[in-house]
């Protein structure tokens, strides 16, 4: 998988900041900098994400599967 186009890096980090419900002491491009950063991280561990699922789950779910069932994951780790 390669990593998003600037567009959609944009789009990214233009949606966290119409969410974003916390005050927050950072500039534009910083969060743009993170949104690229973990964009990267994603890119670069995606062997090992896929690697931590069980096997039944790995090789029978789409990739769109894999990733909605991360964001379900990552939205109540976070109470988001």
């Amino acid at each position: 998988m390669a990593t998003l186009p600037a567009a959609d890096i944009d789009t990214a980090w233009r949606e966290w900041m119409e969410d974003n419900e916390e005050p927050c002491s950072f500039d534009k491009n910083a969060l743009k900098a993170a949104a690229v950063s973990l964009d990267n991280w994603l890119d670069t561990n995606a062997t090992a994400l896929n690697n931590v699922l069980n096997a039944a789950f790995r090789t029978a779910a789409s990739q769109k599967q894999k990733a909605r069932l991360l964001w379900y994951v990552v939205r109540r780790r976070y109470d988001l």
